[in-house]
């Protein structure tokens, strides 16, 4: 009996220190956050209460808007260096009712607004030119006047930032299937919202976008370091928004330089400037107009990939360094090709769809070198 008498002592006494300690942890932390919120909204600019959910969760309610409610707690976590910090969900709280007020109040048409940490404003719209993304700019900006006006803690904050997302407009440097444009519109820097105009966007974008039609019979390859070409279809001004540098030839050269109807250009060469990757992509294009016309314009009918690891043709992956720890299959076979046969096919490349292609193996070892495309128009 004597024995369970001390257990008895014992447990009570564990449990008067755990709720001791418990309380002094929740004083502490309301200490704590209190010193946080008058750092951040000043002395008596808020209401807050104990979150009857948790004595650790505490609601917040600033004064000047309390129709806004928000959580604060103390977050103790083990892996922080700076230990216990104070958290709390006023962004995502203040972004999302505004958001809401202002579809309450402002059409939108088909445009949307969303909220997404840390950005924290998200404008999603479409248009296919510059021209038809004016009225959606618009909008957008009326929102930003919105927040400005209605919420401007957001901005003395440092909370407010806006992205727009636009699909449909067709860049020179874009893939076979990406026309989403992703444009960082405003920022608040030294307490000031600082926002890109449609102009600034007009002249930042207006160099970048695709002014001729796309050819149905193009291919699409992507190699090493550089963003997917269009071959049949890419002019050289388009493979100069690639991901790529000229390691021949200037911008200006191509822009001087004529061809005549019909007439092929001279090789020029693209190379990656990541320091791991060592890819070239030799190009030729040709004037296919009836008039003559820039370099810069030529459609890309050859493209000479070297020293690339990998190589995606019309969405076939296609390992180009061979690998005895996994099973290599021939490039040949990956396209559903036979290989050359023929002294022709063994100079020109095998047909492919609207191509011919060869692969080239290094001259030792079982590695393909290079990899020669022709479009065939």
């Amino acid at each position: 009996m004597k024995g369970s008498k001390y257990i008895l002592v014992l447990l009570a006494f564990v449990g008067c220190a755990a709720l001791l300690s418990g309380c002094n942890r929740a004083k502490e932390d309301k200490e704590k956050i209190i010193k946080w919120l008058n750092s951040w909204y000043g002395e008596n600019s808020y209401i807050m209460q104990e979150s009857p959910k948790s004595p650790y969760l505490w609601i917040v309610r600033l004064k000047a808007y309390p129709d806004v409610p928000f959580y604060c707690s103390v977050s103790d976590d083990p892996l922080s260096m700076s230990g216990p910090f104070v958290w709390d969900n006023f962004d995502e709280v203040f972004c999302k009712h505004a958001i809401k007020q202002f579809r309450q109040t402002h059409s939108m048409g088909k445009d949307d607004i969303s909220y997404l940490d840390p950005i924290p404003f998200v404008f999603n719209t479409k248009a296919r030119s510059l021209a038809e993304l004016k009225p959606h700019y618009d909008c957008m900006t009326r929102f930003i006047s919105f927040v400005k006006e209605k919420y401007p803690i957001l901005i003395s904050t440092g909370v407010f930032g806006m992205r727009m997302d636009v699909e449909g407009i067709r860049m020179k440097g874009g893939t076979e299937d990406d026309t989403w444009q992703y444009l960082h519109i405003a920022k608040v820097e030294g307490g000031r919202l600082i926002a890109k105009s449609y102009e600034d966007i007009y002249r930042e974008l207006a160099p970048q976008v695709r002014t001729h039609a796309e050819n149905p019979k193009r291919l699409v390859f992507h190699a090493d370091a550089s963003r997917s070409f269009d071959l049949g279809s890419d002019t050289f001004d388009d493979c100069l928004y690639k991901c790529l540098v000229l390691a021949s030839g200037t911008p200006e050269m191509l822009k001087n330089d004529v061809l005549l109807p019909g007439q092929t250009s001279y090789p020029i060469t693209l190379k990656s400037e990541d320091p791991y990757k060592f890819v070239t992509i030799e190009l030729q294009g040709r004037n296919m107009g009836r008039e003559p016309s820039p370099v810069l314009n030529a459609t890309i009918v050859k493209a000479v990939v070297r020293n690339s690891e990998y190589i995606i043709i019309d969405g076939v992956g296609i390992d180009l360094k061979y690998d005895m720890r996994r099973q290599w299959v021939d490039p040949y076979r990956k396209l559903g090709i036979h290989q050359p046969r023929t002294e022709q096919e063994e100079a020109e490349g095998v047909a492919y769809k609207n191509i011919k292609i060869l692969f080239e193996k290094t001259r030792y070892g079982r590695d393909i070198g290079s990899v020669v495309m022709t479009f065939r128009d």
